[in-house]
């Protein structure tokens, strides 16, 4: 199965599930099976059958103990993964006058089509519906590092990257 979050369960107490498992022995290990199905929770018995059905699972492991050792990383790289978007909303960059923006938010065709790299923040939206990602060109006569220095300077919750010939923005 994908690693990546895929659904969202919103909880009684607020908070937001993407990820959460349970382990079975079976002929050869341990296996890591979700109990978050089609952006549900599902007993435990209900993944089981799932399991049994379709086979969906995030790995087998060889002890009960490397499983769990896994299902806290993947819960975690999604803990991370939604601690970053709750930043998305926070991605406002502060220019300077006369800059270009060169680029921002991509729709996955277009990103392959100029090279993108096929996680980028550039095919991704805030919780408001702002790209994550921008690229921008300093005024005549500034140098780009120049550009970048002042770029970081104004936007220290940001990613600012001299790529040479552009200065991309993104989340932290």
């Amino acid at each position: 199965m994908p690693l990546g979050i895929k659904y969202r369960v919103k909880n009684g107490d607020g908070s937001i599930s993407t990820v959460r498992t349970i382990s079975i022995g079976v002929d050869g290990g341990e296996v890591v099976i979700p109990t978050v199905l089609k952006g549900r929770v599902v007993s435990d018995e209900e993944a089981i059958q799932h399991y049994e059905r379709t086979g969906a699972n995030f790995g087998t492991f060889a002890t009960p103990e490397e499983a769990t050792a896994f299902a806290e990383e993947l819960h975690n790289r999604h803990a991370r993964e939604l601690e970053r978007e709750g930043r998305s909303s926070d991605f406002a960059p502060k220019g300077i006058e006369g800059e270009r923006i060169t680029s921002s938010y991509r729709t996955p065709e277009r990103n392959r089509a100029v090279g993108g790299v096929a996680n980028s923040y550039h095919t991704r939206k805030g919780s408001d519906g702002r790209a994550l990602a921008r690229d921008s060109v300093p005024p005549p006569g500034m140098s780009m590092a120049r550009y970048a220095e002042i770029l970081r300077q104004q936007n220290p919750h940001l990613e600012v990257i001299n790529e040479g010939d552009h200065v991309h923005m993104e989340p932290r």
